[in-house]
C-alpha cells in the first residue's frame, strides 16, 4: 500500500473498474443496465458507450462519451439533484476535498478558496479533470460549466493553467449574466 487506507486519496482509473464489477455483483444487473437507468434519470438523451476491446476494457467512466451540454447536465443531477440517490453521507464524503491535494472521493476542489471554521478551506466549486475535459459546478451560483478541448488538457505545458483561466472567465461572465 502507499498509505493506510482512509488517511489519503490517490486516483486510479482502475478503481473504476472494480466499482463496475462490484456494481454488477451487488445488483445483480449488467454494468451497461444500470448505466441506462442512470443516464435517463439525469435526463441525458443518449450517451454513447463503446463496447471493450483488448487492452480498452471501456467499463464504468472508460467508454462513455458525453457532449459538453451533457457532462454539465450530469453535474447538475448529481451535485445539486442527486439523481442517483446518494447516501448523505456518500455526498459529503464526495464533496469534502483535501486542503493538500485539492481531490476528495471522485471530484477536485475549485478556487477562489475561502477559510471555513476552524482554518478549514471552502472550496467554491467542485468538478473533474479528464484528459481533454473540464466540468465545475459552483453550488452557491447553481452554475455548470463544461469546457473541452481538443486535445490533452495537459500538454503542452501551461494548458492546464490556461484552461483553468477560461473556465474561471466562463464563470465570471455567467454570474453576470
Amino acid at each position: 500500500l502507499a498509505f493506510a487506507p482512509g488517511t489519503q486519496i490517490a486516483y486510479s482509473s482502475s478503481n473504476y473498474l472494480v466499482l463496475g464489477l462490484l456494481l454488477e455483483q451487488v445488483t445483480g444487473r449488467t454494468y451497461d443496465d444500470l448505466l441506462v437507468d442512470l443516464v435517463a434519470g439525469a435526463g441525458l438523451g443518449e450517451v454513447v458507450h463503446r463496447p471493450p476491446s483488448p487492452g480498452l476494457p471501456n467499463f464504468s467512466t472508460a467508454g462513455i462519451t458525453l457532449s459538453a451540454a451533457q457532462l454539465a447536465r450530469w453535474g447538475v443531477a448529481l451535485l445539486r439533484d442527486n439523481t442517483p440517490g446518494l447516501s448523505t453521507s456518500s455526498m459529503t464524503a464526495m464533496r469534502t476535498i483535501g486542503a493538500g491535494s485539492g481531490f476528495g472521493a471522485g471530484l477536485i476542489g475549485y478556487c477562489p478558496c475561502a477559510a471555513g471554521p476552524a482554518g478549514t478551506v471552502q472550496w467554491s466549486a467542485y468538478g473533474h479533470t479528464g484528459g481533454s475535459s473540464q466540468f465545475l459546478y459552483a453550488p452557491a451560483e447553481d452554475l455548470a460549466v463544461a469546457l473541452f478541448v481538443s486535445d490533452s488538457i495537459y500538454e503542452p505545458e501551461g494548458r492546464y493553467d490556461a484552461v483553468q483561466g477560461l473556465l474561471d472567465a466562463l464563470r465570471t461572465t455567467l454570474r453576470r449574466s
